[in-house]
């Protein structure tokens, strides 16, 4: 989520009038003529999300040789989803799925299959950019490496990449890039950053570029690190190098060996690199929405990464500079609750949820202790607008099934 984004960050929730009926693949993609110039921008991001090797350079997360058996069909069904809008309309799951501009969507309840669901040309198969949720990922391969002993999270950046010594990351810690509380002040929509990373075009007469060359003269503005929760996407980027440096792998080996192979994936992932091979970090990685639901079940429980970890993510984090930052509102349809950014997560421990979130709709709830996954991808033609909503569908979701148990 870049900073354009972040600034326009509200609860809002409309009705397009659709009529549609369920189908496994609901609707053919649009945009199907989308490049670099206009892949992120609907309709073509509904071709350009599901296409990103076709538009990006990539690099491949193997999946594991002996795939987990796919999710048993539940017995329970969602026909009694009943989602109230603020203008009094109630919109049944498929009209939910398509005001939301679903392309890809399952919900597991006890390990079982309850819903799923495809749109725009996607299925089963296809491997959809996760954005921001990839930083969740990246989360998680970072506590592994930190159980082993190869990063020290309280360690500095210049520590693993003493080429920053003389940029604004000269200060920061590993968990400072891990809380997004680097106090680096940066808009990180910028055509230098994205073009650094190749997801837009270079202007004319522009150099070829790369996130390396991007960062040697990276010093923007900056307050003391530790402070306020202040969301950049550098941050992760620059942490994926960090665990690069530290365990002398590339960050697509690591995601195979400890996350995709784990959870018995059973396709290829993708993660988009520079034109030097830096692995964006931060939004690059490409999913099957069935591998979500894998990831969501697999920490359900603690034996994915270090229980420790875990429960630092869940409950180590700051709720007073959450509070006070771009996120809350995303998480205001669970009234009360404290919710905190950890570890690349966005967390409440009382109520056992973790999300991983993506712009333009892109969403991996958890609920620890209802036992239900939802994973969602989606072409959501603003950025952040409806990213709510997936939360909104979420606790409908909860009631529906936990009424039915």
């Amino acid at each position: 989520m870049d900073a354009a984004s972040r600034s326009a960050v509200h609860v809002t929730y409309s009705i397009q009038k659709v009529n549609i009926s369920y189908r496994p693949v609901a609707m053919a993609a649009s945009g199907t003529n989308a490049d670099l110039s206009n892949w992120r921008t609907h309709p073509h991001s509904e071709y350009g999300f599901a296409n990103v090797d076709k538009l990006l350079a990539t690099q491949t997360i193997k999946k594991t040789s002996q795939p987990s058996p796919s999710f048993e069909k539940s017995s329970k069904t969602l026909d009694k989803f009943a989602l109230k809008t603020r203008d009094g309309k109630v919109l049944n799951i498929t009209d939910f799925l398509v005001d939301s501009h679903t392309d890809g969507f399952l919900v597991l309840h006890n390990g079982k299959r309850v819903h799923e669901w495809y749109a725009h040309g996607n299925n089963e198969k296809t491997k959809h950019i996760m954005m921001s949720m990839t930083k969740s990922v990246v989360g998680l391969v970072t506590g592994i490496l930190v159980g082993q002993g190869l990063i020290d999270p309280d360690a500095k950046v210049t520590i693993y990449l003493p080429e920053l010594k003389e940029t604004s990351y000269k200060e920061v810690t590993v968990r400072h890039l891990l809380d997004m509380r680097a106090g680096i002040q940066y808009d990180d929509s910028s055509h230098d950053y994205r073009v650094a990373f190749g997801v837009e075009p270079r202007h004319e007469g522009e150099k070829e570029t790369n996130f390396i060359d991007f960062l040697k003269t990276f010093n923007p503005p900056t307050v003391s690190p530790g402070g306020a929760f202040t969301y950049l996407s550098v941050n992760t980027d620059v942490l994926g190098m960090v665990l690069e440096k530290a365990s002398g792998k590339k960050l697509s080996e690591l995601i195979s060996e400890y996350i995709w192979e784990p959870i018995g994936a059973e396709d290829d992932a993708l993660i988009t690199v520079d034109s030097a091979g830096n692995p964006r970090g931060a939004g690059g990685m490409c999913s099957t929405v069935e591998d979500l639901g894998r990831l969501g079940q697999a920490l359900l429980s603690d034996s994915l990464v270090p229980k420790a970890w875990l429960d630092d993510i869940l409950h180590g984090g700051d709720t007073e500079a959450f509070a006070a930052g771009s996120f809350a509102p995303l998480v205001s349809p669970f009234g009360g609750a404290k919710f905190a950014y950890r570890s690349c997560w966005t967390v409440s421990g009382e109520l056992g949820i973790m999300i991983a979130l993506g712009i333009h709709g892109q969403t991996l709830l958890i609920d620890r202790k209802a036992d239900i996954v939802l994973a969602k991808t989606s072409s959501q033609p603003d950025p952040v607008m409806k990213l709510a909503s997936a939360v909104q569908g979420f606790l409908e979701i909860k009631r529906v099934l936990t009424e039915s148990s």
